[in-house]
């Protein structure tokens, strides 16, 4: 099942690109995927999709904030100021 996933992603990519609702939801499940599968090429594959969309949010992003078009967002998204908080180790703005 996580090979299929994947695959697909791999394929395709996001479908709901930049989505600040699902966008963290792949990203918890890929960490420990990349970091715990028992098979070496799951955990590369899942290190290598982690990084992709790393680098989509990097890319399209000012500070913690997203700031490109977004397959879906909510309204407590954009009056809350709703942040990725793994864009603080990502892009190192902790400090």
């Amino acid at each position: 099942m996580v090979a299929a996933w994947l695959d697909y992603r791999e394929r395709f990519g996001f479908s709901e690109f930049n989505a600040e609702v699902y966008g963290k939801i792949s990203y918890k499940a890929l960490v420990p995927v990349s970091a715990l599968a028992p098979d070496e090429d799951l955990r590369t594959r899942a290190k290598m999709v982690q990084h992709l969309q790393e680098l989509d949010h990097v890319i399209g992003s000012k500070g913690k904030r997203i700031s490109t078009a977004r397959g879906r967002a909510y309204t407590e998204g954009k009056i809350d100021g709703y942040t990725y908080s793994f864009m603080q180790l990502i892009k190192d703005l902790g400090r």
